[in-house]
């Protein structure tokens, strides 16, 4: 009981000096009320404030940018500020607020952000089994790590059927693709000319590689289609 007493009274007083602090920052002079230079500016001394550990200042300035502005930006930082204990107490429920409040005017690194946290939520089943829509959110902006990370569970024996159906219905969110240059190409159940034939694709057909086996094969998926399989090497470009 004493414990839990002395944790809350530290936590009460860490936001009192956090909030101390917004009020005895210096106003901005120029508040940002439009212009996109005011708001970069004031953003930017956000940034410097915490490179420098001035977490107290850099957490005012973000947070009047995330609530008066709806700057995605500062909000995604909150998040990594809660997240990380960075001037604050971790609050992993206060980072999913932010970062959800960022993704929702389209911040990809903040979409990823939170399939990270929901991915690695061992307690609560249903919020881990969210993290690949996020993921998909992420990737659907273009955020590279979350394309690969939909590419590495694509080439599992059972995919989600989410991915698959991704694959047949908004396959470049996997990412870069490449084509059949041969006549055509098989695409077979295993890394095997012996294995079994799934269909046979055309030049210029585009896949998505998703796995190798040593130089020789690849396992891809067939945008279009809900088939994954391998393709020998040397018929891609």
């Amino acid at each position: 009981m004493p414990e839990t007493l002395h944790g809350r009274a530290l936590l009460g007083l860490v936001l009192a000096l956090l909030v101390s602090a917004c009020g005895r920052a210096d106003p901005d002079p120029h508040p940002p009320n439009a212009p996109t230079a005011d708001l970069e500016r004031r953003y930017q001394q956000a940034r410097d404030a915490s490179h420098r550990g001035d977490y107290a200042v850099a957490y005012c300035i973000l947070r009047e940018l995330a609530e008066q502005y709806d700057d995605p930006r500062a909000a995604f930082l909150l998040g990594w500020m809660y997240h990380n204990g960075y001037g604050l107490a971790i609050d992993d429920e206060q980072a999913i607020a932010w970062w959800t409040k960022a993704a929702r005017h389209g911040h990809a690194d903040a979409w990823y952000a939170l399939g990270q946290l929901m991915e690695l939520d061992t307690k609560d089943k249903a919020r881990k089994a969210k993290a690949l829509d996020y993921y998909l959110e992420a990737a659907r902006l273009g955020h590279e790590d979350a394309q690969q990370w939909l590419r590495h569970r694509l080439a599992r024996l059972k995919p989600d059927p989410r991915l698959l159906d991704a694959l047949q219905k908004e396959w470049r969110v996997f990412g870069p693709t490449r084509k059949i240059k041969a006549r055509a190409a098989n695409l077979r159940a295993k890394p095997s000319t012996k294995a079994k034939r799934l269909r046979t694709l055309p030049k210029g057909t585009p896949v998505v590689v998703i796995g190798a086996l040593g130089r020789k094969w690849r396992k891809v998926g067939v945008p279009g289609t809900r088939l994954t399989g391998w393709v020998y090497a040397p018929l891609l470009d």
